[in-house]
């Protein structure tokens, strides 16, 4: 291993709880929406089978609402079976939510921007979007629809017949993302890890995402304090896997590619940018993440203790060379 004086970290996934989180609060949102709105379904099923397909085919999407069936096209012609059922299922709803999510965020307008910037659907759900860009703005405007799009159609994958649908839909859009923003945390023992490393090593961040959202999260994690730089790539316009803005950190640190290393958990963007950028990588490799047969990091490890390790491992081989 070289010689190292910086380590690059990624932010979601490698050192704050991001997707897990996500999920979380809305398992709390189906529960809250499990007793709030019992009492809004109708006793008519024929109702929802004559409303609910061209509300949903209106966005040109296919979903399965008899579950269980096979998926088919759902137009303003087809008819639509669907669970006849006297509450809602919380399980159900965080499935079909997370899915639509999802579909609705490939199909969006803004799809191409939050692609090149890395900006996911679930960020979409609770993000405030700051900015005069373009872009920002555009994704701003787009999101508020969105959020609620998406509760709509996931209550309607359960009763067709779902009186005051929009109401209840901004209200679990809007839980949503007030939850969201209040429950964030960090893995286990990062900011024991950093402190440790920051003594060693120069830190940089590079992440991916809103400048605003990503700022947000950094201020809510406390450990904004242990990096000598930080960089975010709604600021710059690019983001990781592109060689550019590994390039933009680590000339901020004032090191080369050489003498750095780049930890995250995304091989497609932490991983592969790392590698063209000619920093060794190491790759946080999560449950039930599964290696590329393309991508191969240098290292791989399990959580940050296990970095602790390898770099004291480093460090002794040095030593005795």
């Amino acid at each position: 291993m070289p010689n190292f004086r910086a380590i690059l970290f990624d932010l979601d996934d490698t050192l704050l709880v991001d997707e897990a989180v996500s999920y979380e609060v809305l398992e709390q949102v189906a529960q809250q929406a499990e007793e709030k709105f019992k009492n809004l379904f109708s006793k008519s099923t024929d109702a929802a089978n004559n409303c609910v397909a061209p509300v949903l085919a209106s966005s040109g999407i296919d979903y399965t609402l008899s579950r269980g069936a096979p998926s088919a096209p759902c137009s303003s012609q087809a008819s639509a079976t669907l669970k006849a059922g006297s509450k809602i299922d919380p399980k159900l709803l965080v499935s079909d939510a997370a899915t639509i999510a999802q579909e609705l965020w490939r199909a969006g307008e803004c799809y191409p921007f939050c692609r090149s910037i890395g900006i996911s659907a679930f960020e979409c759900l609770w993000g405030n979007f700051l900015g005069d860009s373009k872009d920002l703005t555009a994704l701003r405007a787009w999101s508020q629809r969105y959020r609620e799009e998406v509760f709509e159609k996931a209550l309607l994958t359960q009763r067709g017949d779902f009186s005051e649908l929009e109401v209840a839909a901004r209200s679990l859009a809007q839980e949503f993302s007030s939850l969201r923003r209040q429950q964030q945390r960090l893995f286990p023992k990062t900011r024991e890890v950093l402190e440790q490393l920051s003594s060693q090593f120069k830190l940089g961040l590079l992440t991916n995402g809103a400048p605003d959202l990503q700022r947000e999260k950094i201020a809510a994690s406390g450990c904004e304090d242990l990096f000598s730089a930080i960089v975010i790539s709604g600021e710059y316009g690019v983001g990781k896997p592109e060689p550019a803005i590994f390039e933009r950190l680590l000339q901020e640190l004032g090191v080369t590619s050489s003498e750095a290393m780049m930890v995250g958990n995304n091989l497609e963007r932490d991983i592969a940018g790392a590698r063209a950028a000619g920093v060794t990588s190491v790759w946080m490799r999560l449950p039930g993440e599964r290696e590329s047969e393309i991508i191969h990091p240098d290292f791989v490890i399990t959580d940050l203790q296990e970095l602790l390790d390898l770099i004291t491992a480093n460090c002794e081989l040095q030593t005795a060379n």
